[in-house]
């Protein structure tokens, strides 16, 4: 049994038991499913499909979920600065980063929308969600977190430990 939850901005029609089509104002998204069976529960919003017996077709349910999300909405990750002397410089789509060394880091970012909430503060929207990891990724490992001085890039509820000096070990 495979559930799909579809946000009260997304319409669908079941055409003859065999086709679902979603819609809102802005797209459109045909589904083939002759091999399932379609249930709807009207106050939770959720599709159920069970499976029929004949193919092994597989649906990932994931997947699914998120680009019904992604119609309307976006991801979103924030990234906190810890340290002193840490600068973020940000232009219309890219992004300076300045950690009092002799070089400055520079990402050049396509198809997000970058919010600086406070100096130290950096939010990053997107809709789509692999690429926004990517980018997580890409921006945390340009300063990761020193584990003796707590110094920095971090997630939002990243869990950072901090070590005693190395002598004591």
């Amino acid at each position: 049994m495979i559930k799909i939850f579809l946000p009260n901005n997304i319409n669908f029609i079941i055409l003859t038991n065999k086709y679902i089509y979603l819609y809102n104002l802005k797209n459109f998204l045909l589904l083939n499913l002759q091999n399932y069976n379609i249930f709807y529960n009207l106050s939770l919003n959720i599709i159920k499909l069970k499976k029929k017996l004949i193919y092994n077709q597989k649906i990932n349910k994931n997947f699914l979920n998120n680009f019904l999300f992604t119609w309307e909405n976006f991801f979103f990750s924030k990234i906190y600065f810890i340290g002193k002397g840490f600068k973020l410089k940000k232009f219309k789509t890219s992004l300076y980063f300045n950690f009092n060394t002799s070089h400055i880091n520079f990402i050049l970012l396509k198809k997000l929308i970058i919010k600086k909430i406070q100096k130290k503060k950096l939010l990053i929207f997107s809709k789509n969600l692999n690429y926004l990891k990517y980018i997580n990724k890409t921006i945390i490992n340009i300063k990761k977190i020193n584990p003796y001085t707590k110094r920095g890039l971090r997630k939002t509820k990243q869990i950072i430990y901090k070590k005693k000096n190395k002598s004591n070990i």
